[in-house]
């Protein structure tokens, strides 16, 4: 690699780059670890729990797991597709499902202005060629399976001068991302035991090659009953990630207000309820913490959707 930039290149600065990079790579090496979260059973339970309208979903990803242990071989789960309407939670589950397999994520929001570089790389021609994420995740990462989520993808830019989606042909064949090349290095490395979740809202604006390499599914938003059970589980996370250390769980109660709210909306009504309440010199949820509209009180009992 430093070899051929110092042959292609006069530029000191990118060689120096290079050759920092090099002396990290042969640091860590030509291996990486094939994660695996030793208590994946009664993580997948907790997720049917927190997630039951994507129960389909975890199965698939059960019984890879439990074929993986059973054989003694690594862990192959397909690349996943997950359809719906906005708001049924995909992003949602797609970041849980990446922590209960245990390996190091990452996510790409392709309703942004993203090219293929971002996978693998730019070009070696541009003054400021930088390498992608999958060389990122795995090269200098720590696990030879990290989870790749690629949000929206039915909304990737695609036109004459760049295809978001090009790379993902041979990224998601076995057969082909053993061999993936880094554009920018020009670097070859194996990412077959990449873990990939795709979601999209318009399965038909996604080429069908691509779908024929991806298990889909259709998700659909969730019973009453499993709302407040899933609000429950995003106000707990939401109060673990924002609030004090010593602020209280939040009480059940407070799934029956937020059940009506998607995933993402309830996430942000208790970001918001926390702060009020912490404002108020208080170490715990309370129903007015959350503004009417939210708790539908100006609308009465016909209002709720539970």
């Amino acid at each position: 690699m430093l070899r051929r930039a110092k042959q292609a290149t006069p530029d000191r600065d990118r060689i120096s780059q290079l050759e920092a990079l090099y002396l990290k790579l042969k640091e860590r090496g030509p291996y990486r670890t094939l994660a695996l979260n030793g208590d994946w059973s009664s993580t997948l339970s907790r997720l049917d729990q927190t997630h039951p309208h994507f129960a389909a979903v975890t199965q698939v990803v059960r019984e890879r797991l439990t074929l993986a242990r059973q054989s003694g071989k690594p862990v192959q789960i397909p690349p996943l597709l997950l359809l719906g309407m906005a708001g049924v939670g995909k992003t949602h589950y797609a970041q849980a499902l990446a922590a209960a397999v245990g390996t190091s994520h990452r996510q790409l929001q392709l309703d942004t202005a993203v090219t293929d570089a971002a996978l693998i790389g730019s070009e070696k021609r541009w003054a400021n060629t930088a390498y992608g994420a999958l060389f990122e995740e795995v090269v200098l990462g720590e696990h030879a399976n990290p989870v790749i989520v690629l949000d929206e993808l039915d909304k990737a830019l695609r036109d004459n001068r760049n295809d978001a989606l090009a790379p993902l042909h041979s990224l998601l064949e076995r057969v082909t991302s053993c061999r993936t090349r880094d554009i920018s290095l020009d670097f070859q490395f194996d990412a077959s035991h990449v873990i990939w979740i795709c979601t999209a809202n318009d399965p038909m604006l996604i080429p069908q090659p691509l779908r024929t390499r991806m298990k889909e599914f259709t998700i659909h938003f969730p019973s009453a009953d499993q709302s407040i059970r899933i609000a429950r589980e995003v106000a707990r996370k939401a109060v673990t990630e924002i609030a004090p250390p010593e602020f209280e769980e939040p009480a059940d109660d407070i799934g029956v207000v937020l059940g009506h709210l998607t995933a993402r909306e309830a996430y942000h009504a208790t970001a918001d309820a926390v702060a009020r309440a912490v404002a108020a010199g208080r170490l715990r949820l309370e129903r007015t913490d959350f503004p009417a509209d939210v708790r539908y009180e100006d609308e009465g009992a016909s209002g709720w959707l539970h």
